[in-house]
């Protein structure tokens, strides 16, 4: 066998090239895709290229392939990426390919406003945990119960977009930009394609721009955008000087991390609960069955344990059962976590009325341990797959 191949072209949502045996060009080989270091995905090397039909006798020309990653590769993270031909050493030419993270943003911004993430999954007790937040005279919340406004989610899932590479085949093509189709779907930037970068003849000075002054400036808006928003709203409420935002999401990677780009002094909170207690609620509230909750319970579980053990310091873990049995202490931590002094009005707030209205029990403490009574004898087998979870955050039998 004499592999010979090449990569076109690799980014962080995509791969392609071409491969072929010169020995045997009549068959189709098979490439494989590693992603820093790990086998990720199988290929075959059967479309049809131009020009790729004389690379020796009875050539088909039918060598070419590409492949769409199913998750795109983080602008957040350093990522390699190498193909090799299956049955072989050859590693296709130009080897390693290596996808740099955007670069990093400093803290520029002379305003003294900054955000408090609450990541969580639904029916942790987030609805409560933000009204206590909310109460606070130094922190400003975009809206009211069950605080569905979120700016860092939006933005980061925008910026992830905007700070892409271009994608002729699957998003918007130069040619097409003016058509009415795309106008409320307009894509990937088309000018950003790999193929533009050979405009330049130093091809750093794309580089530069598309992973250094392109992320910065849009980190930079964003971050303007967010604190404008929060200003307003302030202004609206009366709220005379606020230090914080204050905003929920879902513990996914990339908005935590578009998240701290546009804040890097965030404080994030960390809201969990009994896995089993938050499938009762879903199942009560969203009339969700005990499948379909665990189906939604195990993908942000696991990011939230995935947080645990990055074991960062300036992260708070706020667990839902201290929240409501020993109301008093986490407040007391949550506010000095966050440098904010408990006013003495707040003595009067109870975990109580900011239960009310949204829970699913008769009362915060029947909250707790529902799934005993709620839960039969093959439902709680069937939640086995917290057992992970419940180790790492002490939830016992």
């Amino acid at each position: 066998m004499r592999p010979l191949g090449y990569l076109d072209e690799v980014t962080r949502y995509s791969i392609s090239g071409w491969a072929g045996d010169l020995d045997n060009t009549k068959i189709t080989v098979t490439v494989l895709i590693y992603v820093n270091g790990e086998f990720l995905h199988r290929a075959h090397a059967a479309t049809v290229r131009l020009g790729l039909d004389e690379v020796g006798l009875e050539a088909t020309g039918a060598y070419g392939f590409k492949h769409h990653f199913e998750t795109p590769l983080s602008p957040f993270d350093r990522n390699t990426v190498e193909v090799r031909i299956e049955g072989s050493d050859y590693q296709l030419d130009p080897g390693v390919v290596t996808l740099d993270a955007v670069k990093s943003r400093g803290f520029t911004t002379s305003r003294p406003q900054n955000g408090v993430l609450l990541s969580t999954m639904g029916r942790s007790g987030s609805t409560l945990l933000m009204g206590l937040l909310e109460s606070h005279p130094a922190i400003v919340v975009g809206d009211k119960r069950p605080y569905e406004i979120e700016l860092l989610t939006y933005y980061s899932y925008l910026f992830r977009m905007l700070v892409a590479a271009g994608d002729h085949e699957r998003s918007l093509r130069p040619d097409k930009i003016t058509d009415i189709s795309f106008r409320y779907k307009i894509g990937f930037n088309p000018f950003f394609e790999s193929s533009f970068r050979e405009n330049f003849g130093n091809k750093n000075q794309f580089d530069d721009f598309l992973n250094g002054k392109l992320p910065q400036t849009f980190g930079n808006s964003f971050e303007k955008i967010i604190l404008d928003f929060y200003e307003a709203v302030a202004l609206d409420k009366n709220i005379k000087s606020p230090i914080y935002f204050a905003e929920k999401a879902i513990p996914e990677f990339e908005i935590r991390e578009g998240s701290r780009y546009f804040f890097p002094k965030l404080k994030e909170i960390v809201l969990v609960r009994d896995l089993r207690d938050v499938a009762c609620s879903f199942m009560n509230y969203g009339n969700m069955s005990l499948e379909q909750s665990i189906e939604y319970i195990v993908s942000s579980s696991r990011n939230i344990l995935s947080i645990k053990l990055l074991k960062n310091t300036d992260i708070l873990f706020v667990k839902y059962e201290d929240l409501i049995q020993n109301f008093d202490k986490v407040y007391s931590e949550i506010f000095k976590y966050l440098g904010l002094s408990v006013d003495e009005s707040h003595s009067e707030l109870t975990f109580s009325a900011l239960f009310a209205g949204h829970g699913t029990s008769e009362s915060p403490q029947n909250s707790i341990g529902r799934w005993k009574n709620d839960l039969s004898a093959a439902d709680i087998q069937q939640c086995s797959e917290f057992e992970a979870f419940r180790q790492a955050f002490g939830y016992a039998d």
